[in-house]
């Protein structure tokens, strides 16, 4: 079990680091809604596996992506509402659509800004020392 509990959490947190790069180049409805699919996976693999991983960095990661997964779920609630304008026909000149799209723009800075301090170089890297996982598989 303890194999396939490491296995299983570094290949969701490889996976995690993929929808990290990507949508820290492109924060679209689609990659925002992928890093939030992916941080609560490998959050659930830290919590259903927590008694064959260390304790501490496990309470540590799940705190840290627990800010980036409410960043990601701003941006995407804010997705949203665009899309229930749009399915309105609310011209995008009225102001509601120009508010909600300034709003959005600001959340996705933010969650930018949530995503890098999550992946500054290494600590991902770190995640997998701290978590006694086997090293990063190849793409």
């Amino acid at each position: 079990m303890q194999a396939y509990a490491t296995a299983e959490t570094a290949r969701l947190l490889d996976r995690l680091e993929q929808d990290f790069r990507r949508a820290s180049g492109q924060s679209d409805p689609g990659a925002v809604h992928d890093v939030r699919v992916a941080i609560r996976r490998f959050t659930q693999a830290l919590r259903v596996f927590a008694p064959l991983l260390p304790a501490k960095p496990v309470k540590k990661i799940r705190k840290r992506l627990g800010r980036a997964l409410d960043a990601a779920a701003a941006v995407r609630d804010l997705d949203i509402a665009l899309e229930l304008l749009a399915e309105a026909r609310l011209g995008q000149s009225h102001s509601l659509w120009e508010e909600t799209r300034a709003r959005r723009y600001a959340a996705e800075l933010a969650f930018r800004a949530e995503l890098d301090r999550v992946s500054v170089v290494g600590r991902l890297a770190g995640w997998r020392t701290k978590l006694r996982l086997a090293p990063e598989a190849a793409p």
